[in-house]
């Protein structure tokens, strides 16, 4: 029996307030953007003030919800020592990456955009993960070895910042 003595080899289990914190803010975020708004039109037939200024921070609130995630999970990626936590970094980010741009366009109420870049995210963040699985990327014994990873990822990253940057398209059309 092993009374009172812990295991030397047995590694802590890797923190995951982050992620769940990212994911509480998408899914807090994604439903009041989804939240119907009370219709106080100035004129008759135009939409509601708070709808435009809903529209005009879709992008702002959208970048910011690439960026918190990537920042998170850019920190630890920086540990070196520890493979769990790099991984976790990898997941965080990509949770990101999934999440701006159908929180973006959900503000501007464009749900089959929204659905349309946030799959494409998922698919690109998908790719990521399984290459991950396959060759670790953070330990490669060459520069190739890593590439799918990175492009995978890359392509998550972009596919985000275009759902993002196509919600201004829509703050463009209130004005």
């Amino acid at each position: 029996m092993n009374r009172g003595r812990t295991n030397p080899n047995r590694r802590p289990a890797p923190p995951r307030g982050g992620a769940i914190f990212t994911l509480a803010l998408a899914v807090a975020v994604g439903c009041a953007a989804a939240l119907p708004i009370q219709a106080r039109a100035e004129e008759p037939g135009g939409p509601p003030p708070a709808a435009g200024a809903r529209v005009r921070w879709a992008p702002v609130v959208g970048a910011v919800a690439v960026l918190a995630p990537l920042i998170a999970g850019s920190m630890l990626w920086a540990r070196d020592d520890q493979h769990d936590l790099q991984h976790t970094g990898v997941y965080i980010a990509s949770a990101g990456f999934i999440a701006a741009p159908v929180i973006a366009q959900g503000m501007t109420g464009r749900w089959s955009r929204a659905a349309a870049f946030g799959l494409a995210a998922l698919v690109t963040s998908a790719g990521a993960w399984t290459s991950m699985a396959v060759k670790d990327p953070f330990r490669p014994a060459s520069t190739k070895e890593g590439l799918p990873f990175m492009i995978f990822l890359s392509a998550s990253f972009f596919t985000a910042a275009a759902g993002v940057v196509d919600s201004t398209l829509a703050a463009g059309s209130e004005r």
